[in-house]
């Protein structure tokens, strides 16, 4: 993946990686409030690729289960993305949340 991003995108990762490693050092980082999540008053798009590791794909299946969108709205799947098809697959990711905008 490191190799497909352009140059600008990696030397932002690169100024960016200590405040990375300081939010992984934090015990909450990934602390997630499903019941406010759960009543929110707006769908919810969840999105993933189905290249992204495997990991990534069973927590946005959990999260859609836990918040109660997994039959109202299924995650939208991007055909050979990975975990940020908003880069790789930009055209894709704007005409689909344009479409769920829309709905």
């Amino acid at each position: 993946m490191w190799d497909t991003l352009p140059e600008e995108l990696k030397q932002t990762m690169v100024d960016n990686a200590s405040t990375f490693l300081a939010t992984m050092d934090d015990p909450r980082w990934a602390d997630l409030d499903v019941a406010a999540l759960s009543r929110r008053r707006v769908p919810l798009l969840l999105t993933d690729g189905d290249q992204s590791p495997t990991v990534l794909r069973v927590i946005v299946a959990e999260l859609a289960r836990l918040v109660g969108v997994a039959d109202a709205i299924p995650p939208h799947t991007f055909a050979g993305a990975g975990h940020v098809p908003q880069l790789t697959h930009p055209e894709q990711y704007v005409q689909t949340v344009r479409a769920f905008l829309a709905a």
